[in-house]
């Protein structure tokens, strides 16, 4: 039997901390935790949880920081999932509403009357971002906590369930929130939303076309179409009701399922109440959350809907909604066709819609170095793998991502080039083992994992966590080579065309310099102490550093530590990405952990490979390098040409790995 189950809240409205919310959310919280007793045994796995808008009642960085410690991270404790599977959409209170009018051009501080004006605003990269400049700490928020993509405009979360592909797509309809203002019969000046807002076309046909695989199409949007300006509405609504199996939303605090007919067959529309509009809403309004539990295989499903009951302080079931709270689902739309086909394609060529750009924000690629003289390599396929659910570019360049039960992995683009590999002669404390300097050409790009292999898919994929500084966001350490091997072999056996590999110790030097010549990714190094170089410490966790935010009970005893950075007397690892990554989006390459290549171990480099792949050929035992040093160790040990070995099957709490698809550029 294919299962899948989910949670829908949202309108939060965090504010200031009040015990009324505190009331109500400790009784939410504990409905979640006993939902196998209280609601249906079905429910006792939940896939994901989706929040459709209005966390924040501001739209600003503090309380969305309040949001996170008194509502999300209780939820997904209840739930058993990490941040990755909490999907969001923004809502009309996530938008900064006092930035509209004092930083947004005149342009977008009046309603837009026409397609051609939202196609404008919406298939320019530039423009595209300047609209969506009110929702910054918003996007910085759940980008931070979730890793979702695009969080604030056309965002694709991709995964799979029981065999079963699923796709959600989380679209931005207040980013036109607050532009209309009316007077009320005491003078009084009102935003009035309510078929003034936009969603814009090119924000959901190209995802809609890159989701038209998927079993499953979830569209989750906080507004109903009905506020939307009606030359958008005409056009979206119709698109969403071809290309999505349910829509998801919020706002009107109101939760009324309803199936509407579209040309491909039903699509069910799935409201949600507010998580907490006050402790005794107004009338017509609710505090309510509802939970779905579909069985692909019969056709058959149930949203059960729950409500706030201030007389009896608890959640339950909602009667005023639906007979014993609960919706039937039968003849699930999960059998109707659905095929997708872009309406671009169907008008006339004399029609005014442009095709839709892609969605994310898509800055020059990070350049690839020369390989002759003129010469440069780009990325020409237009295909991506098949074991990948999301891609794009950025800043970094190209990046790719892939799934593994629940646990989602980003891979960055390291490009065909030629560097130089080792220390120069004039490098301050370089090792002999790093000498002599060489050239090395790489033929190909590759992928590269964008931090070390973390905790949560190492759990994921093995069923076990050897690390001794336990944390589902750092890296696993205590694994051996022939550990990491094994690894490999598992998940390749799971995800066809994934092929990973270890790196070889020229691919690991190479993506670790990015581009640079020098000892670290953005400086040179220079020592105040053993364990003191500034120029580290945004970018690495080392021996001067690791101490700092340290919140583990079992931290390593570094109070004996000479010439520290920073006085702390407990150190060990920390959460990837905490720290700057290089020019081509790389977290932790240098600190953290050391990383173990493929490569057998020699002293130097002499006869070294010029083309890049790994040195072997030695006996079975002979040492495995790893590169770039640890939370352990000294400075002068923390640079990218930095290298050590120990026999195959050691373990050590500062070793871990990240790993190398060979598959073909985007």
């Amino acid at each position: 039997m294919s299962r899948i189950n989910w949670l829908h809240l949202s309108d939060w409205h965090q504010g200031g901390k009040d015990f009324d919310r505190k009331v109500v959310r400790d009784a939410l919280i504990a409905d979640i935790e006993e939902r196998v007793s209280r609601i249906d045994p079905a429910l006792d796995r939940i896939d994901f949880v989706v929040f459709s808008g209005d966390l924040a009642a501001h739209g600003h960085a503090a309380e969305y920081e309040t949001a996170r410690q008194e509502l999300l991270d209780p939820v997904l404790g209840a739930v058993g999932l990490f941040p990755n599977r909490l999907f969001m959409v923004p809502g009309n209170h996530d938008l900064a509403r006092d930035y509209v009018y004092e930083m947004l051009p005149v342009g977008l501080q009046h309603p837009l009357d026409s397609n051609a004006s939202i196609q404008k605003w919406l298939t320019d990269d530039r423009l595209r971002k300047r609209a969506l400049e009110p929702f910054i700490d918003y996007r910085k928020f759940v980008t931070n906590y979730t890793g979702q993509p695009n969080p604030d405009y056309a965002s694709v979360l991709r995964f799979v369930v029981d065999g079963k592909k699923v796709a959600l797509l989380g679209i931005n309809s207040a980013w036109m929130s607050g532009r209309h203002k009316e007077i009320d019969r005491h003078g009084n000046e009102n935003v009035s939303d309510a078929r003034y807002l936009a969603v814009g076309e090119p924000q959901i046909h190209d995802r809609l076309r890159k989701i038209k695989d998927a079993d499953i199409r979830i569209a989750v949007l906080h507004h109903p179409f009905d506020w939307l300006v009606n030359f958008d509405r005409n056009r979206v609504e119709r698109t969403l009701m071809k290309g999505c199996h349910f829509i998801l939303r919020g706002h009107e605090h109101n939760p009324q399922v309803h199936i509407t007919n579209g040309t491909s067959g039903d699509c069910i529309v799935i409201p949600s109440g507010a998580s907490y509009e006050r402790r005794i809403p107004e009338e017509g309004h609710a505090n309510a959350y509802n939970w779905v539990s579909i069985d692909l295989s019969s056709g058959q499903g149930t949203v059960w809907l729950r409500r706030w009951s201030n007389s009896r302080c608890e959640w339950i079931e909602d009667i005023d909604a639906y007979p014993d709270g609960k919706f039937p689902l039968k003849g699930l739309p999960i059998t109707m066709a659905h095929e997708y086909e872009s309406p671009y394609q169907e008008e006339a060529s004399g029609s005014d819609l442009p095709v839709a750009v892609e969605c994310n924000e898509i800055p020059p690629a990070a350049p690839s170095k020369e390989l002759e003289s003129g010469e440069t390599v780009s990325n020409n396929s237009l295909s991506q793998p098949i074991w990948a659910v999301d891609s794009g570019k950025d800043q970094y360049g190209p990046w790719i991502t892939f799934e593994f039960h629940g646990v989602y992995q980003r891979l960055r683009w390291c490009p065909p080039g030629k560097f130089m590999m080792g220390s120069p002669d004039n490098e301050p404390k370089r090792f002999n083992h790093s000498h002599p300097q060489h050239e090395v050409t790489l033929s190909k790009g590759f992928w590269l994992f964008d931090t070390p292999v973390t905790q949560k898919l190492w759990q994921a994929v093995m069923g076990n966590n050897p690390s001794r500084f336990k944390s589902p966001d750092r890296p696993v350490e205590c694994v051996s080579w022939g550990g990491c091997q094994k690894f490999l072999k598992k998940i390749n056996d799971s995800i066809i065309g994934l092929d990973l590999v270890l790196p070889s110790e020229a691919q690991w030097e190479y993506a670790s310099r990015a581009g640079v010549e020098t000892a670290l990714f953005d400086s040179s190094i220079e020592f105040i102490g053993a364990n003191n170089a500034p120029h580290l410490d945004p970018i690495a966790w080392y021996g001067g550093n690791s101490g700092v935010d340290f919140e583990l009970g079992n931290g390593w005893d570094s109070s004996s530590w000479l010439e520290k950075q920073y006085p702390d007397k407990r150190a060990g690892t920390h959460p990837v990405r905490r720290k700057k990554p290089n020019s081509w989006g790389l977290y932790d390459m240098l600190g953290n952990v050391w990383e173990w290549t493929q490569d057998q171990w020699r002293d130097n480099y002499q006869d070294a490979p010029a083309n890049g792949i790994s040195w072997e050929g030695l006996s079975p035992g002979t040492g495995r390098v790893f590169r770039g040093g640890s939370w352990s160790t000294n400075a002068c040990s923390v640079r990218t040409t930095s290298r050590r070995y120990v026999e195959p099957s050691q373990r050590n709490n500062d070793l871990g790995f990240r790993c190398v698809s060979n598959s073909p550029p985007l």
